[in-house]
């Protein structure tokens, strides 16, 4: 026989082929369906973090100009913040007194993601509000996603 009459025709792929090809690419999809939701995860809590200093500048522009007193109220608050935020909706801005919103209250008040507490005669402590920062001090506290699908207070 002749070398070419032994020789099969080879055409198309193997099996094993074909199997590493689908390993491979079903790896791809679990790594890429892992990795869009921390990203998205992350561009939310970074507008949170965002919206929050937003509001902190304007309160503290707001406080320059009117001998250091705050708003009046959560109305007087929506209206001095206007449409100024993206990813919180201006009627979840609330203005609390430091007796009304210290410590864990003020974290539990902002820990649906969608709520910034502005916490008046107050300062920060481990992310969160406690009284005793004078009339003109003031800290904004909101909440973060975390990871395991909570939420974490933060304060500014």
């Amino acid at each position: 026989m002749t070398p070419r009459a032994l020789q099969k025709n080879k055409e198309g792929f193997t099996i094993i082929e074909v199997m590493i090809v689908l390993a491979i690419a079903g790896l791809i999809i679990l790594i890429v369906f892992l990795a869009v939701p921390a990203l998205q995860r992350n561009s939310r809590n970074t507008q949170r973090r965002n919206d929050a200093a937003r509001v902190s500048g304007l309160l503290s522009e707001y406080t320059t100009n009117n001998n250091g007193r705050l708003p009046a109220n959560s109305a007087a608050l929506q209206a001095l913040i206007g449409t100024q935020l993206s990813i919180y909706d201006v009627t979840s801005i609330t203005l609390a007194a430091a007796t009304e919103a210290t410590g864990n209250d003020a974290a539990a008040a902002a820990s649906s993601n969608s709520t910034v507490v502005v916490v008046s005669n107050a300062t920060c402590s481990d992310n969160n509000a406690v009284a005793g920062g004078g009339s003109r001090a003031y800290t904004v506290t909101f909440a973060v996603e975390t990871s395991g699908g909570g939420s974490t207070a933060q304060c500014l």
